[in-house]
């Protein structure tokens, strides 16, 4: 069978594939029977169309029950079949968009030189883009489509009088070009920290000198987005980072929740190089807290698997188990993209039971998992590794730090150059912290006793490690391990 077409199919809902059969049964959009009768065989297979009954010939013996199998005609048929299913998507989505849809009615008014009609639909396509219901980006795209249009009919009917429309037209170009021009070069800054990948910033100094020249209060979305990419050209200095916070907060009723997700996701990122480590995450969890009570968090009643794992993070960071517990068991079923939920839900479960204290439970999770992104092969690495050192498993964890680094090594192509080194510290300190408690069969014992270090020389050479983390940039689990540091020349009462 056509695989092209058995997907689409699968990917439609029930009510929409009710929406499709009188899309295929009438005459207007399709006039064929034998595309309608083909349509009728596989659709009682929904949803899953997958069974051994669902063949090529017996799809064509159900239209042609007197002929023998032509595979070229059956060919043929499905794919007038798939090229009707893509009509149906495009006319479904044209009904979503009124706005578009009106501007459509408005072109044929125009050529057919209907004035009345033309006037009375420049007036309703006003008065809807007056009352927002799309993202801004997208409601200045059609206010760029409504000028020109209206450019277009005032040009036609031109008495050579006034400006026929070209100044609030050029106007809305520009609008538009540089909302656009910013979300893309913030996007590509932004990609470039996840992924090995670097973009050509074209156009970056002269829209740097165009914002300084023009004040765009009246579009909150372009303020957004220069304060967005001050903030990335610019990282640690906090005047972008508060001013960006507080013109979401200011202008939160202006946006649709996908729109103020994203700018957040720019906010959450920002916050490290701003907050020192002692208050970043209290600052990361109260951004993502709002956003969870808000519901910005989520798209569609989904939740990225990576967005997940940051808000467990975050409130594991600070000890707030409860919330973690009722987040995690909450929202396991909402993971998105499928395949990495239960991988998801299991690393985060098994960091609860890290934080806890119960080691054991957290292996034994992480031992049942065998992820497939690389991001979570990184994190159950080091989820590991922590889990290791406090079961007090010397041996077993030098082995396996020099596993993770051949690992991350491996793996420095296909992940940003900002995790590498964000790996490689965590790795890098962590072995000069077990160097400094293999020192002496001593120090080993006085370790796995989980007593203080009572040795000057090695508390010395301790401290001396605090103060070289603690100088180091924010990377993956620099708090523990400062608290690890701290913990083998100190009392150990306080340890969580």
């Amino acid at each position: 069978m056509h695989i092209k077409l058995l997907e689409l199919l699968r990917s439609l809902p029930e009510n929409e594939l009710l929406q499709l059969d009188k899309f295929v049964a009438t005459p207007f959009f399709n006039d064929s029977e034998r595309v309608k009768n083909l349509y009728i065989f596989i659709r009682q297979f929904a949803p899953t169309f997958d069974t051994p009954k669902l063949t090529d010939e017996s799809a064509f013996q159900y239209v042609f029950p007197e002929r023998n199998f032509d595979a070229a005609l059956q060919h043929k048929l499905q794919s007038q079949l798939f090229k009707l299913s893509e009509a149906f998507l495009a006319h479904r989505q044209l009904m979503r968009r009124p706005f578009e849809r009106d501007l459509y009615v408005l072109q044929f008014y125009q050529e057919a030189l209907l004035s009345r009609h033309v006037e009375s639909t420049l007036q309703r396509l006003d008065k809807q883009l007056m009352h927002k219901s799309v993202p801004q980006i997208q409601e200045i795209r059609q206010r760029l489509d409504l000028e020109a249009a209206r450019a277009e009919w005032l040009a036609k009917t031109d008495k050579r009088t006034g400006d026929i429309n070209l100044e609030k037209l050029n106007q809305t170009l520009d609008d538009w070009f540089l909302i656009n021009k910013l979300a893309y070069l913030n996007s590509m800054l932004g990609r470039q920290k996840i992924v090995k990948v670097r973009y050509e910033l074209t156009w970056l100094s002269e829209i740097l000198q165009r914002l300084e020249n023009i004040d765009y209060q009246r579009i909150p979305a372009i303020e957004i987005y220069r304060e967005i990419l001050f903030l990335q050209l610019h990282p640690g200095e906090p005047v972008h980072y508060h001013r960006l916070k507080a013109l979401l907060e200011e202008y939160t009723p202006n946006f649709l929740p996908e729109e103020l997700r994203q700018f957040y996701i720019y906010l959450e990122n920002a916050a490290k190089h701003i907050f020192p480590i002692t208050s970043y995450f209290q600052e990361l969890f109260t951004l993502y807290q709002y956003q969870s009570d808000t519901g910005i968090l989520y798209e569609n009643g989904s939740l990225s698997h990576a967005v997940f794992q940051n808000v467990v993070n975050a409130a594991l960071a600070l000890q707030a188990f409860d919330w973690a517990a009722q987040f995690i068991q909450a929202n396991q079923q909402r993971i998105i993209p499928a395949a990495y939920r239960a991988d998801c839900y299991v690393q985060n479960l098994a960091a609860l039971h890290f934080f806890q204290g119960d080691f054991d439970e957290a292996q034994h999770l992480l031992l049942q998992s065998n992820p497939i992104d690389i991001y979570y092969k990184l994190s159950q690495k080091m989820l590991l590794a922590k889990i290791y050192f406090e079961k007090r498993e010397l041996e077993v964890l030098e082995n396996f730090l020099a596993t993770f680094t051949k690992f991350i090594f491996d793996q420095q192509t296909k992940i940003a150059p900002e995790k590498v080194a964000s790996y490689r510290l965590f790795v890098n300190f962590f072995k000069k912290l077990l160097r400094i408690l293999s020192i002496s069969p001593d120090s080993i014992t006085t370790f796995e006793y989980q007593q203080p270090q009572m040795d000057a020389s090695i508390v010395q050479q301790l401290l001396r490690l605090q103060k070289q983390v603690e100088k180091a940039p924010v990377f993956y689990s620099k708090s523990w391990l400062l608290h690890c540091i701290g913990a083998q020349y100190s009392s150990l009462d306080d340890k969580v």
